[in-house]
Protein backbone atom coordinates (compact mmCIF):
# COMPACT_ATOMS: atom_id res chain seq x y z
CA UNK A 1 0.00 0.00 0.00
CA UNK A 2 2.46 2.65 1.05
CA UNK A 3 5.51 1.07 -1.50
CA UNK A 4 2.68 1.50 -4.71
CA UNK A 5 2.59 4.76 -6.15
CA UNK A 6 -0.91 4.50 -8.48
CA UNK A 7 -0.07 6.19 -11.94
CA UNK A 8 -2.90 9.04 -12.23
CA UNK A 9 -3.57 11.53 -14.77
CA UNK A 10 -2.61 15.13 -13.97
CA UNK A 11 -5.64 17.07 -14.10
CA UNK A 12 -4.42 20.49 -13.17
CA UNK A 13 -1.58 22.44 -14.08
CA UNK A 14 -0.04 22.93 -10.56
CA UNK A 15 0.22 18.90 -10.48
CA UNK A 16 2.32 18.95 -13.14
CA UNK A 17 4.56 21.58 -12.24
CA UNK A 18 5.56 19.24 -9.23
CA UNK A 19 7.48 16.77 -11.27
CA UNK A 20 10.95 16.05 -10.77
CA UNK A 21 11.43 16.64 -14.60
CA UNK A 22 9.90 20.14 -14.09
CA UNK A 23 12.37 20.65 -11.37
CA UNK A 24 15.09 19.97 -13.19
CA UNK A 25 14.03 22.05 -15.91
CA UNK A 26 13.71 24.83 -13.54
CA UNK A 27 17.07 24.59 -12.12
CA UNK A 28 18.52 24.44 -15.65
CA UNK A 29 16.54 27.37 -16.69
CA UNK A 30 18.12 29.45 -13.79
CA UNK A 31 21.57 28.39 -14.52
CA UNK A 32 20.96 29.05 -17.85
CA UNK A 33 20.09 32.58 -17.28
CA UNK A 34 22.45 33.49 -14.69
CA UNK A 35 25.16 32.10 -16.64
CA UNK A 36 23.83 34.52 -19.63
CA UNK A 37 23.71 37.10 -17.26
CA UNK A 38 26.93 37.29 -15.87
CA UNK A 39 28.29 36.58 -19.34
CA UNK A 40 26.82 39.15 -20.40
CA UNK A 41 28.11 41.74 -18.07
CA UNK A 42 31.43 40.64 -18.31
CA UNK A 43 30.74 41.21 -22.33
CA UNK A 44 29.36 44.67 -21.22
CA UNK A 45 26.72 44.04 -23.26
CA UNK A 46 23.87 43.59 -20.68
CA UNK A 47 20.63 44.53 -21.75
CA UNK A 48 17.82 44.58 -19.04
CA UNK A 49 14.96 44.40 -22.48
CA UNK A 50 17.01 41.63 -23.49
CA UNK A 51 16.25 39.35 -20.23
CA UNK A 52 12.46 40.03 -20.18
CA UNK A 53 12.28 39.02 -24.08
CA UNK A 54 13.96 36.02 -22.87
CA UNK A 55 11.39 35.01 -20.37
CA UNK A 56 9.18 35.16 -22.47
CA UNK A 57 10.55 33.35 -25.16
CA UNK A 58 12.90 30.97 -23.76
CA UNK A 59 11.64 30.26 -20.31
CA UNK A 60 8.00 30.37 -20.40
CA UNK A 61 7.27 28.16 -23.70
CA UNK A 62 9.95 25.40 -21.91
CA UNK A 63 7.94 25.58 -18.56
CA UNK A 64 4.28 25.57 -20.07
CA UNK A 65 5.14 23.71 -23.05
CA UNK A 66 6.36 20.57 -20.64
CA UNK A 67 3.24 21.49 -18.50
CA UNK A 68 1.06 20.97 -21.12
CA UNK A 69 2.67 17.41 -22.85
CA UNK A 70 2.63 15.70 -19.17
CA UNK A 71 -1.23 16.47 -18.75
CA UNK A 72 -1.57 15.21 -22.05
CA UNK A 73 0.52 12.11 -22.20
CA UNK A 74 -0.67 11.21 -18.62
CA UNK A 75 -4.05 10.57 -20.21
CA UNK A 76 -2.12 7.88 -22.52
CA UNK A 77 -0.70 5.36 -19.84
CA UNK A 78 0.72 2.79 -22.59
CA UNK A 79 2.47 5.19 -24.59
CA UNK A 80 2.35 8.58 -22.70
CA UNK A 81 5.49 7.99 -20.79
CA UNK A 82 7.66 7.64 -23.71
CA UNK A 83 6.26 10.89 -25.35
CA UNK A 84 6.88 12.87 -22.25
CA UNK A 85 10.33 11.33 -21.75
CA UNK A 86 11.28 12.08 -25.75
CA UNK A 87 9.86 16.20 -24.45
CA UNK A 88 12.44 16.02 -21.16
CA UNK A 89 15.58 14.90 -22.65
CA UNK A 90 15.26 17.05 -26.16
CA UNK A 91 14.49 20.21 -23.34
CA UNK A 92 17.42 18.69 -21.34
CA UNK A 93 19.83 18.81 -24.00
CA UNK A 94 18.87 22.07 -25.56
CA UNK A 95 19.52 23.84 -21.85
CA UNK A 96 22.54 21.84 -21.23
CA UNK A 97 23.63 23.28 -24.64
CA UNK A 98 23.33 26.46 -23.79
CA UNK A 99 24.47 26.35 -20.33
CA UNK A 100 27.69 25.13 -21.85
CA UNK A 101 27.60 27.86 -24.21
CA UNK A 102 27.38 30.62 -21.45
CA UNK A 103 30.30 29.11 -19.56
CA UNK A 104 32.09 29.44 -22.67
CA UNK A 105 31.43 32.25 -23.16
CA UNK A 106 32.73 33.37 -19.59
CA UNK A 107 36.36 31.97 -20.48
CA UNK A 108 35.68 28.55 -18.98
CA UNK A 109 37.90 26.32 -20.95
CA UNK A 110 35.89 23.27 -22.57
CA UNK A 111 36.87 19.81 -23.94
CA UNK A 112 36.67 19.84 -27.70
CA UNK A 113 33.87 18.19 -27.75
CA UNK A 114 32.31 20.25 -26.13
CA UNK A 115 33.56 23.04 -28.32
CA UNK A 116 31.80 21.33 -31.46
CA UNK A 117 28.89 21.21 -29.78
CA UNK A 118 28.09 25.00 -29.04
Amino acid sequence: MFGEQAVLPITDFATAFGTLQMRVIAMLLVADIVLGIVAAIARKSFNFNKVANFMATGVLPYLFGFAVVEMVASGFVTYGWIASTIVFVAIILKLLGSVISNLANLGVNMPAVLKKAT
